[in-house]
């Protein structure tokens, strides 16, 4: 939990992220050098409160967000994160295989019934 309330940023988002223009409002506030990743102790993507923020390098914001990541044992659906049900994609990134093959389908269906 962090000490301090999140700062929310009201303007335009781009992906979640507070933007201006085709910059990132995080980074302005930050003043982030380029190469650099910003990353949200928070876990709140518009959020402005330098106090939550941190600036990294890639090969450390991939490091910390791993093991957060780490630490989710179940998909947003409440599907276990196991050895068979898990998609792990070359960023790290992982997938619920449940959740995917639900969404391949219903993907599917709209395309073959449109």
């Amino acid at each position: 939990m962090m000490e301090t309330a999140c700062k929310i940023y009201k303007g335009t988002l781009s992906n979640g992220y507070p933007a201006k223009g085709n910059i990132r409002f995080h980074r302005l506030v930050m003043n982030a050098p380029k190469g650099t990743h910003v990353h949200h102790k928070c876990h709140n993507r518009s959020c402005i409160n330098p106090e939550h923020l941190d600036i990294l390098t890639p090969s450390e914001h991939a490091k910390i967000t791993r093991a957060e990541q780490e630490r989710i044992t179940e998909c947003r659906y409440g599907h276990k994160y196991t050895k068979e049900n898990t998609i792990t994609h070359e960023n790290g990134h992982r997938q619920c295989r449940i959740c995917q093959n639900k969404c391949s389908l219903e993907s599917y269906h709209r395309r073959k019934y449109d």
